[in-house]
């Protein structure tokens, strides 16, 4: 999808970029929830972050911003 609204100069072209980015973000932590689960345990970190304009997901604390879209650490959501 990302190619084509390039392509087609699509407006679209940016949140399909961010998506892009978010998603793998996420894959990364999927990734650690299944080797904390092969291990028999749990993630250690409990607080989740949520940008709510491109999903990117930070563990800890909100970034001061988003590293994918520039959204600023106030607009986080704790999740």
């Amino acid at each position: 999808m990302l190619q084509q609204a390039i392509a087609d100069d699509h407006a679209g072209k940016r949140m399909f970029a961010y998506a892009l980015k978010a998603e793998a973000v996420h894959a990364k932590l999927y990734q650690m929830a299944l080797e904390a689960v092969a291990q028999g345990k749990d993630l250690a970190e409990t607080n989740f972050y949520l940008c709510p304009v491109c999903g990117h997901i930070e563990l800890g604390q909100a970034p001061d911003a988003c590293p994918i879209c520039g959204t600023k650490k106030e607009r986080f959501i704790q999740v």
